[in-house]
């Protein structure tokens, strides 16, 4: 389908355009879906992050911060929205051209891309719900009693959000080429192994989470921490693309 909804097919002439690379474009198109409408998501995390802490504290509450519970809204929505192109865009791409390999490498590409976005807006959301705190002197606890999440080095925030939100996306990716590939029972056993890191990774990273004392995050030093969470990352990469790869294609049925 091109920029102006027509839909093309294979006897369809494209016109080439400066800088127009074919083998880019789902992954551009993954990008700046999840950009786009990633605004009203963000939207409705940062109303919450900020809304409900000035809310208490102008009750006469004791404010605490919600940042770790407003940003599964913007995570969950990456993993459902990953799991839904896979499902929904695997046959079509194949039936018109485009190699299981090449749409597994864009879509994952894609979902990373964007993950660094959703990554950046999270750190500057996360600086900012501190500044806030300090700035009407009240103690930066988090919900439950917890500690509150590291809020510097700003760089080290902006990777950790980054990768715990592309272990989301990958995720989705890699739960829908299961499904797609071996389908419903297959699915649901592999779950524990398609979905059960984005329960895992965000303990394994020390700027996302407020965590007990002896949780994974405080035994197991950052490095080592942030380099098991992108072997995490790359191991779903790798199964989505060993599933999508003999994936039979199938036909578009309607009622």
């Amino acid at each position: 389908m091109n920029q102006d909804g027509a839909t093309m097919t294979a006897s369809t002439p494209a016109t080439r355009r400066p800088g127009h690379r074919p083998d880019t474009v789902l992954a551009r198109v993954v990008t700046r879906t999840a950009l786009r409408q990633g605004t009203w998501v963000w939207a409705i995390a940062i109303a919450a992050t900020f809304g409900i802490s000035l809310l208490v504290g102008h009750y006469g509450g004791t404010p605490l911060s919600v940042l770790s519970t407003a940003v599964q809204g913007p995570r969950w929505y990456l993993f459902v929205m990953l799991l839904v192109i896979v499902l929904a865009s695997t046959g079509p791409s194949v039936a018109h051209g485009m190699t299981r390999r090449s749409f597994t490498r864009q879509v994952c590409t894609g979902a990373v891309l964007a993950a660094l976005g959703y990554g950046l807006v999270a750190s500057l959301v996360h600086a900012a719900e501190r500044a806030l705190f300090l700035t009407r002197g009240w103690d930066h606890v988090a919900v439950y009693g917890r500690r509150a999440v590291p809020a510097g080095p700003w760089a080290l925030v902006a990777v950790d959000h980054a990768v715990v939100l592309a272990t989301f996306a990958l995720s989705g990716v890699a739960v829908a080429a299961v499904f797609y590939r071996w389908g419903g029972w297959a699915g649901t056993l592999a779950l524990p192994v398609t979905a059960g890191p984005v329960l895992v990774v965000p303990a394994l990273v020390a700027h996302v989470e407020p965590v007990e004392l002896g949780n994974a995050v405080d035994t197991v030093p950052y490095p080592a921490g942030l380099a098991l969470a992108l072997a995490v990352c790359a191991a779903l990469w790798g199964l989505a693309h060993l599933a999508l790869r003999g994936a039979r294609v199938r036909p578009t049925t309607t009622s």
